[in-house]
């Protein structure tokens, strides 16, 4: 009968903690080799970027041997690249967009361009100097003659999380496709990069501005609505992917910023585990 006691005590606790540890109440931090898993979220390979400067393709599609006007996975092209780009046989490059962020709507200038990522080619043959056929490998959108291509630059869907090195604080400059809403999954470009402290693995918490209610009789106050991880950096720019989200909001009634390091890692803690390579 003591034994039965004494092996009831022993098990009851690890199963109470188990079943906290299941339920998020508690959380495991991730080991060093572990990072987080983001590819049941999204296409990762296909994030696109903000860049602050008017964009340099490598090359773009010039032809098609379809007839159709919007080409895909299959579809035979062909493409010319810039002089100075070294490729060969086998090489891949993404198939690209470009949409500039007007600034000033009366001077028609752009402040900032999205680079909006379609699909990718393989070049199949050199047919001259610069000049290859390719055939399209992948598409995740549309893609149309003269879409621009750029060296294809691997992104692994398997993040590291990392502590943010110091107080960071932004707004959102825009999102994938110049969408209008923010919601759960929505992929985000922020105006600053590593040059401001930002790193990919960095967790961001997204804070609604205080704003008045529906009546306009009162005024709520700021509020913590969902959390975004950043997965790509650039000098002045970042990529982040939304986590979690409490509602739809608009770019503009939002910021993001940095948050405590042992918060970050609960929050990321309720996402798939994957081994970093």
């Amino acid at each position: 009968m003591l034994m039965k006691k004494h092996r009831f005590m022993v098990i009851f606790p690890v199963l109470f903690f188990s079943c906290l540890l299941l339920s998020g109440l508690l959380f495991s931090p991730l080991s060093a080799d572990e990072g987080v898993d983001l590819s049941g979220f999204t296409r990762i390979g296909y994030l696109g970027f903000l860049s602050k400067q008017p964009v340099r393709a490598a090359g773009k599609i010039v032809a098609s041997e379809s007839s159709r006007l919007m080409l895909s996975e299959g579809d035979i092209v062909s493409v010319g690249l810039r002089k100075e780009i070294q490729a060969h046989v086998g090489d891949l490059f993404t198939v690209c967009r470009v949409q500039g962020i007007q600034k000033d709507a009366l001077k028609g200038s752009y402040g900032a361009y999205v680079v909006s990522f379609l699909g990718r080619v393989v070049l199949k043959e050199q047919v001259r100097p610069s000049f290859f056929k390719a055939q399209v490998v992948d598409s995740f959108r549309i893609i149309r003659l003269n879409d621009l291509l750029m060296t294809f630059e691997p992104v692994s869907a398997c993040v590291k999380p990392l502590p943010n090195k110091t107080d960071f604080k932004s707004k959102v400059a825009a999102l994938q496709d110049v969408r209008g809403i923010i919601g759960q999954y929505s992929v985000v470009y922020l105006p600053k990069g590593y040059e401001q402290g930002l790193r990919r693995g960095n967790l961001l918490e997204i804070v609604r501005f205080a704003h008045r209610d529906a009546s306009g009789k009162s005024v709520l106050a700021e509020s913590s609505m969902g959390y975004m991880l950043v997965v790509e950096t650039r000098p002045d720019t970042a990529t982040a992917l939304v986590i979690t989200c409490k509602e739809e909001l608009r770019p503009d009634r939002v910021y993001v910023r940095s948050i405590d390091w042992a918060k970050a890692q609960e929050v990321l803690s309720t996402l798939s585990g994957c081994k970093l390579r």
